[in-house]
């Protein structure tokens, strides 16, 4: 219903007499006819034309943090938690579950070896590392990350939403690891004896952030979006 809420809002705005094609939920293929939607592949050939981005279910996916522990005080160590049903995620516990320098589990099956508890942010913002792991399409937990005082560490983005995953830049916004995760442990171990580079990463992914904050801006760009949709798809 949150998909829906959102895209009616924008949609309210314009003509009763126009139409769409709309695409709830974590849509990780692109539509066969131009779609609203909130996530879609990243390509490089522009194949995904006919995904047309808008901000929805902005209350689980654009949530923005005011973090007040300085990096400097936070642990060593990576954190991850989540729901681990997709292969990427069920590799990257098997591998890494009881490694020393991480505080990582899954939260959906208890009584397993890489069942753990969960973690509220706020626990987990304790981190001087948190790991985002793509589900269905992009990591949810992103944008909080992204706006924490923590560094972010993740595998080269798969998919896009309204966030423009696509626009991230290694080394700049975030710490990029390999698929399989076999250079984690080196980088981990790099940024907790470059603390000054790390930081530098954390400010310029905090102010990446800041661009998604105006409400006014961001439902401006929305109609924007949906004016040219109308116009190109009639």
């Amino acid at each position: 219903s949150a998909y829906r809420i959102d895209c009616a809002r924008y949609l309210s705005f314009f003509s009763q007499s126009l139409c769409c094609h709309f695409l709830p939920g974590d849509i990780s293929e692109i539509p066969q006819v131009p779609a609203l939607l909130k996530s879609r592949p990243i390509t490089q050939d522009h194949s995904n034309t006919y995904s047309c981005l808008l901000k929805l279910n902005a209350i689980r996916h654009f949530n923005f943090i005011n973090d007040t522990l300085a990096f400097s005080s936070k642990i060593s160590k990576i954190v991850w938690r989540g729901a681990a049903y997709q292969p990427q995620r069920k590799f990257f516990l098997r591998t890494f579950s009881d490694h020393y320098l991480m505080n990582v589990g899954q939260v959906n099956q208890v009584g397993t070896k890489t069942y753990k508890p969960e973690m509220s942010i706020s626990e987990q913002l304790k981190y001087k590392f948190i790991l985002c792991i793509e589900g269905n399409d992009v990591a949810s937990s992103l944008k909080w990350v992204m706006s924490s005082q923590s560094l972010c560490f993740m595998t080269k983005p798969k998919y896009e939403t309204w966030f423009m995953e696509a626009t991230l830049v290694p080394g700049v916004h975030y710490v990029e690891v390999k698929d399989d995760y076999s250079d984690l442990e080196e980088k981990i171990i790099y940024y907790s004896n470059h603390l000054d580079e790390a930081e530098i990463i954390v400010q310029r992914a905090s102010l990446y952030c800041q661009q998604f904050m105006n409400k006014s801006e961001e439902d401006l760009i929305n109609f924007l979006v949906l004016e040219k949709f109308f116009h190109f798809s009639g």
